[in-house]
């Protein structure tokens, strides 16, 4: 019908990359800013927040015939590729050489293997960070792929072993190389690990003197064992927008919000912070959620040291009309693990308040 309402379709191919192990596999649908990894929330039908939409389950089954190597996705080949026992490492991606990484945050790196025999023995995999002296600074040790071990393979089959290994916030400014093995349940003495790629580790800046803020806690709010919220400082800004009214612009309010903490633990897996603002009665009225940052840059929750103090920095955009004064409007602070949407427990002088702090606009 003429002049009625569009639904904007998109049509997305989805690539099923080669040495996937079968399986069952969910896909799932999330929206976010271009150029961020942080995710749009979005109601679901039962009536939850919710980042990631469920679309379908995918079974993904093995090649009837074997699919050459060069078909991998792999970023870096071993050369020569690494071999022990009928299982065959090619190569890995996720770590370019001499990239630099932020301690306290995780490498995810992807090592592709082939099995050169039906049902190659157990092992395990070992991947390993070693500093200039050849001394281990992080590692991982295990099966990534619990459901498809390797006496599962067939022979010349593809399988990408995918490794999240975590890097101390503890680790100094430097070189380090990552190395890689598999090892053998059994006992026996597996070959050297090969020689992955070298990467840079570096800190971000971090202060060990108590911050005064504008609106210190009388009794700070303690999220599980790992922070303390001491203090707020909440500005008001104007941002011009171009276009939107007669002269050519029009100003959306912004809040400011920066919040002071003392560690007392690092925070893994990486949480996220969320800055809602709400009315008396909780219905929210504008939000700002994703991970921490400071005025130096990105401070994730893995990179907390016990001792330090931190400001982080939240902008939060105000709609055009609050539907409450803004002396009764408050903010709720909170902190919470990403993929499963759980939150810290917050408590006060030893009682739990909930998931969050209360923190008046106008104190």
């Amino acid at each position: 019908m003429e002049g009625s309402p569009r639904t904007p379709t998109d049509h997305l191919a989805l690539v099923v990359p080669p040495g996937l192990p079968p399986g069952e596999y969910r896909l799932l649908l999330g929206v976010g800013p271009p150029g961020s990894e942080v995710l749009f929330s979005a109601t679901a039908a039962a009536g939850t927040e919710a980042v990631l939409l469920p679309l379908a389950t995918l079974a993904v089954a093995a090649p009837a015939q074997p699919v050459a190597p060069a078909r991998l996705p792999m970023e870096a080949p071993l050369a020569p590729p690494w071999q022990d026992q009928g299982i065959t490492l090619l190569g890995h991606s996720g770590a370019p050489p001499q990239s630099r990484w932020l301690a306290g945050t995780s490498l995810a790196v992807t090592l592709f293997a082939r099995s050169d025999q039906a049902a190659p023995p157990a092992r395990q995999l070992r991947l390993a960070l070693l500093d200039n002296e050849g001394n281990g600074a992080a590692g991982w040790e295990g099966w990534p792929l619990p459901n498809y071990p390797p006496n599962a393979w067939t022979e010349g089959a593809l399988v990408q072993l995918p490794v999240l290994l975590d890097l101390p916030a503890t680790l100094g400014d430097g070189s380090y190389r990552l190395v890689a093995g598999l090892t053998d349940p059994a006992g026996d003495e597996p070959p050297p690990p090969a020689d992955l790629t070298i990467i840079q580790v570096y800190r971000r800046p971090m202060s060990f003197t108590r911050p005064s803020p504008a609106h210190p806690l009388a009794e700070p709010v303690q999220f599980g064992a790992h922070a303390h919220l001491i203090g707020y400082t909440i500005s008001d800004t104007m941002n011009s927008e171009d276009g939107a009214s007669e002269d050519g612009a029009s100003e959306h309010r912004t809040l400011l919000v920066a919040l002071d903490w003392e560690v007392t633990q690092t925070l893994l897996p990486p949480h996220h912070l969320f800055v809602h603002l709400t009315t008396p009665d909780g219905a929210l009225v504008a939000q700002s959620d994703g991970p921490p940052v400071t005025v130096e840059g990105a401070a994730p929750s893995g990179s907390w040291l016990p001792g330090e103090f931190l400001r982080t920095l939240t902008y939060v955009e105000l709609p055009d009309e609050l539907p409450a004064p803004v002396e009764a409007l408050a903010l709720r602070v909170g902190l919470y693990e990403p993929e499963s949407q759980v939150r810290l427990p917050a408590s006060q002088g030893g009682r739990p308040i909930g998931d969050a702090a209360v923190l008046p606009l106008r104190p």
